[in-house]
């Protein structure tokens, strides 16, 4: 059929005009900035940490971090406290005293961190492993595989242990089910990167330290968790759905960086079921 004379005007302007890119300028511009203080924070510390001393102060220094908020999520597990660090009360409570972890406000970005501080302080571990072994010799004996402990090379081995113990203990812990799983798959990748003799070695500390934790908690709080995902992956999939329903338009370059939140909470109200009520009854 034939456009009308409006129709025809809309079209032209929408081939000339200039349409922005984002749905919220003011959110991509926010994020934008943030990028380039990242990138300039990543500059200094790419030239402040170019000394082989720097990097592995740096490294200690994260493993020490892990082992302090490893040890505040576990002892604030044990206690049963619903504040964090004993003062703060979050905004997302879901399931009691649990739903929070350390300093995060849920399991799962605790469990995030800790992925990021377990290899490190993994990599502490295996360089103080290197210096006892090269301490110990060729082919060590027991006896003096056990008297080198007393050694500041041994020192520094049962030191190390510490922090990678405490962040596989605390990883394990959260039962995040994402974290876990990422855990797992950060080791099989790892050995597949490594070829020869040191693919064992590289599997060998944290899956020794992850045993350890799995068997000091148990395996039930872990089976309950991931026993739960079929439970809980309708109401998942409903909001996946609805998301993609909703993305038309944005398929190519998205509604802007920085603006998931503000694309989404344009987002009309789901309506109940019919004869549903909002709260369920006792």
């Amino acid at each position: 059929g034939f456009l009308s004379g409006r129709q025809a005007e809309m079209i032209r302007e929408g081939a000339t005009g200039w349409r922005s890119l984002s749905v919220t300028p003011p959110d991509t511009l926010r994020g934008l900035a943030f990028v380039a203080s990242a990138l300039a924070l990543h500059l200094a510390s790419g030239a402040l940490f170019d000394r082989r001393v720097c990097r592995e102060r740096f490294r200690r220094y994260l493993s020490l971090l892990g082992l302090a908020l490893a040890g505040v999520a576990l002892v604030q597990m044990a206690s049963g406290t619903r504040l964090i660090y004993g003062f703060f009360r979050p905004l997302e409570v879901l399931d009691g005293s649990r739903s929070i972890f350390g300093p995060f406000v849920n399991r799962n970005h605790f469990a995030g961190y800790m992925l990021m501080v377990a290899p490190i302080a993994l990599g502490v571990l295996a360089g103080a492993t290197r210096r006892y072994r090269r301490r110990l010799g060729l082919r060590p004996n027991l006896r003096r595989c056990l008297v080198g402990l007393q050694s500041p090379e041994g020192s520094a081995l049962i030191y190390a242990s510490l922090p990678a113990l405490a962040a596989v203990a605390a990883l394990v812990a959260s039962t995040s089910r994402g974290g876990l799983l990422a855990f797992v798959a950060s080791l099989l990748l790892a050995g597949v990167v490594v070829r020869g003799r040191r693919r064992a070695r590289v599997w060998l500390f944290p899956a020794a330290l992850a045993a350890m934790a799995v068997f000091w908690f148990g395996t039930e709080r872990i089976q309950t968790r991931f026993l739960a995902s079929a439970r809980e992956a309708p109401g998942r999939t409903i909001v996946w759905r609805d998301t993609l329903s909703r993305m038309g338009g944005l398929w190519l370059v998205g509604s802007g960086f920085d603006t998931f939140g503000s694309a989404m909470s344009r987002a009309t109200a789901w309506a109940l079921p019919k004869g549903a009520t909002p709260w369920s009854e006792p």
